[in-house]
């Protein structure tokens, strides 16, 4: 997977569906997020890039799911232990 990142079967659904356009170079970003996340111990970021809200496993560096912030239901993420800005 490019940067090291997997996207989940739903997530990858997201993307598609939501156009979020994540090329390699994006890939590669939220791979360095979560490195920096799993460095303080995080283990469920909500990682922002660009505008898009990512929510990742790091512990197995998959994408969990995507959405355009502007788009996030009622701005609210659970069940998360971390942020990061890429």
């Amino acid at each position: 997977a490019p940067g090291g990142v997997g996207l989940s079967n739903h997530a990858a659904k997201r993307v598609d569906q939501r156009a979020l356009g994540l090329d390699a170079a994006s890939m590669a970003r939220l791979g360095s997020a979560m490195d920096k996340a799993q460095q303080k111990g995080g283990r469920t970021s909500l990682i922002v890039l660009d505008g898009v809200a990512v929510v990742a496993n790091v512990q197995e560096r998959k994408i969990v799911t995507a959405m355009p912030v502007e788009q996030s239901k009622e701005k609210v993420f659970t069940n998360v232990d971390s942020v990061v800005f890429a």
